[in-house]
């Protein structure tokens, strides 16, 4: 239903997110012209499998035949396994950390500063743009993003410098490490985490940003999730 309301609407571009895993995923039975690889974490284990490798299997099902691949996984045991695949599938893998890379800086109030850095055609050799966003794992995710453009652009997708630093810099994700100023100085924050690596980001923007407040943590989960891993995370 989805992808006929996308069709329906003249689209010119669509992003499908994986629900689950990726291999047997539905969102699988489309023919992309870039396949994204974010990340690898411990989640869904009852299905996806018990170790990174395993998880990292599955996700990689999505590559698709002779179709680049965008990769940001960092985990060595995980990057083999995509970079395995890919070649299986004869497909080009442009990896983070070797064909392209990033680092960004907190901004002064809040977001990020992002520099993008590419080391290969077709990506931009420098590229420079304010985040809303908070923490460097969402750094890493506009870098993947860019990464994807130059990539589209390179099939023929027009998409201005000017409107990635638009998109980006307005880009906000509503329940992930959302800012709300309440009275009294207090900073509230609201956060979906669910799972050890979404945890660590949280902790990470913490720390960073508010080392010199006292902390109150209220934490739920499902009770499928490592609960006891992630409150030893918080409570430190």
């Amino acid at each position: 239903l989805a992808i006929l309301h996308f069709d329906n609407s003249n689209c010119d571009a669509i992003v499908l997110e994986v629900g689950l895993g990726g291999r047997l995923d539905s969102t699988n039975v489309c023919s992309p012209s870039v396949c994204v690889i974010t990340s690898i974490g411990l989640d869904h284990q009852h299905v996806l499998g018990q170790t990174l490798p395993e998880i990292a299997a599955e996700k990689a099902g999505i590559i698709k035949s002779n179709v680049p691949v965008v990769s940001g996984v960092r985990e060595y045991e995980s990057a083999q396994v995509v970079s395995r695949i890919a070649s299986q599938q004869n497909s080009e893998l442009f990896q983070l950390g070797q064909d392209f890379r990033y680092t960004g800086s907190p901004a002064q109030e809040w977001g990020s500063k992002l520099v993008f850095l590419g080391n290969r055609d077709p990506f931009s050799d420098r590229f420079e743009v304010d985040l809303h966003m908070e923490g460097d794992h969402q750094a890493g995710n506009a870098a993947l993003a860019i990464a994807i453009l130059d990539l589209l652009r390179d099939q023929g997708v027009p998409v201005s410098n000017g409107a990635v630093v638009n998109g980006l810099s307005q880009l906000s994700c509503i329940g992930r490490i959302e800012r709300f100023q309440l009275p009294n100085n207090v900073l509230g924050i609201v956060d979906a985490a669910h799972n050890q690596d979404s945890v660590a980001a949280l902790c990470e923007t913490l720390d960073r940003r508010c080392s010199d407040r006292s902390i109150a943590v209220v934490f739920g989960t499902s009770i499928d999730k490592d609960s006891e891993t992630m409150l030893q995370m918080l409570a430190e």
